[in-house]
């Protein structure tokens, strides 16, 4: 799940649905113990407890959370519960919806986040339980695939039917090297000299410094989105064997409605006036987080980068790095890496779930190079 500056909640899972979400049942599933129950909460009646469970899990449990499964652009989402016998509610997993591609088709997918148990009740039983119950019952309805990603949880995620497909990427590119030097350096002074020059040598060796934008081309900073991003989109696509359609709908209620702390949006516009390429980005105190980007081609791409970035360093007094966090998405992480990014493993693990009675309809899955997902998909 998801563990950034306003969330740090243990896992988070990405769920690929052929079906109407209207169809999934609110039967109760039987947990592994006689003791415990695995049911559908109700919105309304079950919103304090959720979030009771919720607020003992992770950092920030603001409304915004729980109203993101009311709100989604594909439909409201699920949240499964694990109840005691008096009722009591100690464990969650929840799943929102959206579009995916897979080759050439679409589907309705979800992504699977939230999960959490209470601290009395905390063990790898009773998160298996959920996990076992959200994808049984998902499977039932024709869910093709469920996946998921975890820093500490993988193993509990194999028992419930995952299996890893490799690690979630993150690469940073420092701006400024201070804060780094005061680990090794114990005269703040001192760090403050060698910065100097190590920040000039940065400066100097960075491919933005020195590409400006060609005639014609422009930049726009927005708070939003309009239905260029699905033009911009409609472009690019095909080369992404397994991703999340950019619709307007999505991009403004995943980066817009559901953020706890304001994004930014960078347009690029050709001589044409044409919208070539968008970055998606957070401020994370002295960090930036670059969250999405889509590109019309790599020319495009490497405008944008180098405008984002030269922009960003501008800042100087502000930022020390920017990151980006991804799976797959290897066009564009090659392209970060030409720009002085360095690649860091996650400490995430990619794992994946698939219905044997869809298997045959989908991209091959286990190949990582398949995927395009960044922090617009694995931060939820």
């Amino acid at each position: 799940m998801r563990k950034s500056a306003h969330a740090n909640s243990p896992q988070t899972c990405f769920c690929c649905t052929w079906v109407d979400h209207a169809k999934m049942t609110n039967s109760v599933l039987p947990a592994t113990s006689p003791d415990l129950t695995v049911s559908r909460a109700d919105f309304y009646d079950d919103r304090a407890a959720v979030e009771s469970v919720w607020s003992q899990n992770f950092s920030s449990t603001g409304d915004r959370r729980f109203d993101c499964y009311l709100t989604g652009p594909d439909g409201p989402g699920s949240i499964w519960v694990l109840r005691t016998p008096a009722g009591d509610v100690v464990g969650t997993a929840g799943l929102q919806l959206r579009t995916m591609q897979f080759g050439n088709r679409t589907a309705t997918t979800g992504v699977a986040l939230n999960l959490a148990v209470a601290p009395a009740y905390r063990s790898a039983g009773p998160a298996v339980r959920l996990q076992r119950a959200l994808i049984d019952e998902a499977f039932q309805t024709g869910l093709a695939c469920v996946v998921g990603a975890s820093e500490n949880g993988a193993a509990v995620l194999k028992r419930a039917g995952y299996k890893p497909l490799g690690p979630i990427f993150r690469l940073v590119k420092p701006l400024r090297s201070e804060y780094k030097l005061k680990q090794y350096l114990k005269s703040p002074l001192a760090a403050r000299i060698v910065a100097r020059g190590a920040d000039a040598a940065l400066w100097a060796t960075s491919p933005e410094t020195w590409r400006g934008l060609p005639p014609g081309w422009a930049v726009e900073h927005r708070d939003d989105f309009d239905e260029r991003i699905e033009r911009l989109w409609g472009q690019v696509a095909h080369r992404f064997p397994i991703a999340t359609v950019r619709t307007q709908a999505f991009m403004q209620w995943r980066f817009v409605a559901c953020a706890e702390t304001p994004y930014r949006v960078m347009y690029l516009h050709n001589p044409a006036g044409e919208l070539a390429a968008c970055a998606v980005f957070q401020p994370q105190g002295d960090t930036v987080e670059l969250s999405d980007v889509a590109y019309a081609d790599l020319a495009a791409l490497d405008l944008l980068l180098a405008e984002f970035l030269r922009r960003v360093r501008a800042d100087r007094a502000r930022f020390n790095a920017v990151t980006f966090v991804g799976f797959g998405a290897d066009e564009l992480i090659n392209r970060l890496r030409a720009f002085g990014f360095a690649q860091r493993q996650g400490r995430k693990t990619f794992l994946a779930a698939v219905n044997p009675a869809t298997r045959q309809s989908l991209p091959d899955v286990n190949t990582v190079s398949h995927w395009y997902l960044t922090a617009a998909d694995l931060d939820s």
